[in-house]
């Protein structure tokens, strides 16, 4: 949502997580939510942005998602 400028706020953490991946029907897999999602910009730790597509390509076990939340619990030390 908009604020009072006409600017979106900055989120970080699972809002930030949360506004990256709105709309991606679960189940997914770590390539399509890559090849749909890679280049959004995610602040997960206050301060540092990075692209999905480097949080989820560090995570070298992840094959899949079920879930928004499984998605949250293996990335969660990653980024």
């Amino acid at each position: 949502m908009a604020d009072a400028t006409g600017e979106h706020p900055r989120r970080f953490g699972v809002a930030a997580l949360m506004q990256a991946t709105e709309g991606v029907h679960f189940p997914v897999s770590r390539e399509k939510l890559v090849l749909e999602r890679g280049e959004r910009e995610v602040e997960f730790r206050h301060g540092h942005t990075e692209k999905l597509r480097v949080i989820l390509l560090r995570c070298g076990d992840c094959e899949g998602f079920a879930s928004f939340e499984d998605l949250l619990s293996q990335i969660e030390d990653l980024a």
